[in-house]
């Protein structure tokens, strides 16, 4: 029954939401300085910020470069997390190199991820141990974190499917330092979201492997939820 289930499902969902290629635009140019600030909730408390900037724009092995930093700082039960990290993508967000500094109530990760032409080399770090993982990558891969809400917010400045349709995305996921194959699902209504007591009208994307939700307004993310950890990290409009 259980296979049965999951067959109607993908014929529901097949039926409903048309599958659409990946074809992203050029990037469109990412102004020096610009910041996200964006507060980080969980069950509906503010517990952290989020801050997403672009630090350059200059030749990184060869190649037209934006060099991009974030610091993520949460408190929860007692305990920090701490994490800061630099992304380096080029102008059609090919990623080129990925470095994570974590601290996790006092434990420190380091994740290292470098990119060339036929894949990545991507290294844990933690105070016990190293792994490495080299691995080949798909044609037009994307490198998204799944709380790094800069890293999604230029994704859908690239590519966001239009409403009653869906698509599958390479994505490299650092953590796991494996690339994964990403289905996104357009909602075919909109969803009304309140910031600083301004409402918009955002078009919504789910990743439902991860239970991921984002709302976008004209081009741009304002939100993003895990509803399972009940996880919200929301724009704040300057």
């Amino acid at each position: 029954m259980i296979v049965g289930g999951l067959a109607i499902f993908e014929y529901w969902s097949a039926t409903l939401y048309p599958m659409m290629d990946y074809q992203p635009h050029s990037l469109p140019s990412l102004p020096l300085g610009s910041r996200l600030e964006c507060g980080y909730y969980k069950e509906e408390i503010l517990v952290g910020q989020y801050s997403f900037w672009v630090e350059a724009f200059e030749e990184f092995k060869g190649r037209d470069a934006y060099i991009t930093k974030s610091r993520t700082s949460v408190t929860q039960s007692g305990k920090q997390v701490v994490i800061e990290t630099v992304y380096v993508f080029s102008e059609d967000l090919s990623p080129l190199e990925y470095r994570l500094n974590a601290t996790l109530g006092g434990e420190e990760q380091f994740i290292t991820c470098v990119f060339d032409e036929d894949g990545v080399n991507g290294t844990l770090f933690t105070e016990e141990s190293t792994v490495n993982q080299p691995q080949e990558l798909p044609g037009d891969t994307v490198l998204l974190d799944n709380y790094m809400f800069g890293h999604w917010s230029i994704f859908f400045k690239t590519f966001q499917p239009p409403p009653g349709r869906r698509v599958k995305v390479n994505v490299y996921i650092p953590q796991v330092l494996s690339w994964q194959l990403l289905e996104l699902i357009a909602d075919k209504k909109t969803t009304t979201v309140t910031i600083a007591g301004e409402d918009y009208e955002c078009n919504t994307v789910r990743a439902p492997k991860y239970d991921l939700w984002f709302y976008i307004h004209d081009g741009e993310l304002l939100r993003f939820e895990q509803p399972e950890q009940e996880i919200v990290i929301s724009l704040r409009k300057q």
